[in-house]
């Protein structure tokens, strides 16, 4: 795998105007969705993004792709900082830059055929020398009959659908792509066939992936690396065998004790880790570390003092004081 860094992500920050109510009164503060978030992604690599709804993770990936402004921080693409381009500057970057979207229907234009989808992009950047043939070929490389290019997208299955939008991500020929949930609205037996096809795609043009999932199984499956996000800020990053042997957050421990074990006689013994309370929303986030009213280590300086994200040897990193306070 390649070594060159063709993502950097430094210091990223989302806020939206906190609201209520039908006129969407101002309330005290903004709503903090994403909150300092920093990460380096390599040529090639899958990194994969695991955490609750409303976690901020979507988020995240549409800061990366300035669908949403960042309220600050960075966005380095290949070494330019996508986040001080204009709309205008921003669009020869986009052929670089691509996203696979959750919902494989809601995505896709119903009055287009999958030429129309798939071809979009090309037609809006240019790239029309060859047309047909083109669409043919992304049609075959997403396992899609070539017969099928006039088409409406309700005459796919959903499977089917989501691999129209593979082909439409592919058509630039990208560097990288954002999948934000690409499986969560499929059968399980077809999540499987797009994960293998997502992983021959890497292998064959060297893509890489940030792989937003809330399935940490699915999650472990297609990554290198893994991050976990917590209330917009990242709790762990490490190594995928690392951190599901030996996640260190008490978070991730959480969300590793609840997927199941098929062996029932392990199920049965195992402990799992249910995590008290709910959710904070992002407009009312509590003070010192965000997790600290649902875990079960925290003490007193939890509530005041926000860990930071540290080295904890190796690749593995962990924004928590129960570790921190064994460090150097």
């Amino acid at each position: 795998m390649a070594e060159e860094i063709i993502l950097e992500v430094n210091n990223l920050t989302k806020s939206f105007p906190a609201g209520s109510g039908l006129f969407r009164r101002k309330e005290t503060g903004d709503a903090k969705v994403v909150d300092g978030v920093s990460f380096k992604v390599k040529a090639g690599e899958t990194l994969g993004l695991v955490g609750e709804s409303g976690c901020g993770k979507t988020t995240l990936g549409k800061c990366i792709l300035q669908l949403y402004r960042p309220t600050q921080g960075e966005v380095l693409f290949k070494g330019i900082d996508l986040c001080q381009l204009s709309d205008k500057a921003l669009r020869p970057m986009r052929q670089k830059l691509q996203v696979i979207f959750q919902d494989p229907y809601d995505s896709l234009n119903p009055r287009f055929t999958a030429t129309d989808i798939i071809g979009e992009p090309l037609r809006i950047h240019g790239k029309t020398g060859n047309y047909r043939e083109r669409i043919s070929e992304l049609l075959n490389m997403v396992g899609l009959s070539a017969n099928m290019a006039d088409r409406y997208p309700h005459e796919f299955s959903g499977g089917q659908r989501q691999r129209l939008g593979i082909a439409r991500a592919l058509a630039l020929q990208p560097d990288f792509i954002i999948c934000d949930e690409p499986i969560s609205a499929l059968d399980v037996s077809i999540q499987a066939q797009i994960i293998n096809l997502l992983d021959d795609l890497q292998e064959q043009f060297g893509i890489g992936y940030l792989f937003i999932s809330h399935d940490i199984s699915v999650v472990r499956h297609i990554s290198d690396r893994v991050m976990v996000m917590y209330l917009g800020k990242i709790m762990e990053i490490s190594s995928r065998d690392e951190l599901y042997n030996s996640p260190l957050h008490p978070y991730t421990q959480a969300l590793l004790s609840a997927v199941p074990i098929p062996d029932p006689d392990i199920e049965a013994k195992r402990d799992v880790i249910l995590l008290k309370g709910e959710v904070a929303g992002s407009a009312s986030l509590p003070g010192g570390c965000v997790f600290h009213p649902r875990c079960r280590h925290a003490f007193e300086q939890c509530s005041s003092v926000v860990p930071l994200l540290k080295d904890a040897g190796g690749s593995h990193q962990v924004a928590c004081l129960l570790h921190e306070m064994s460090w150097p």
